[in-house]
């Protein structure tokens, strides 16, 4: 995911992740799931950010995704 390498995924390669993977995403979409798990308001997931998340909520995530597209 982290595209360039430096330890941050930012919203436009979450969003080439995820279509790579068929996911239809838009850009609000994105960036309100970067919103959701950016806890330090850089506007970009650390990996601490990412694994912390993942770690602790894996259920959620897709609950997210589905409460951001309605």
């Amino acid at each position: 995911m982290d595209r360039n390498h430096n330890g941050y995924v930012t919203a436009k390669e979450l969003k080439y992740f995820l279509r790579l993977h068929d996911a239809r995403v838009t850009n609000r979409e994105v960036k309100e799931f970067i919103r959701k798990l950016d806890e330090s308001g850089d506007g970009q997931i650390s990996l601490h950010e990412f694994m912390k998340a993942f770690s602790s909520q894996r259920r959620s995530f897709t609950t997210d995704f589905r409460t951001i597209r309605r």
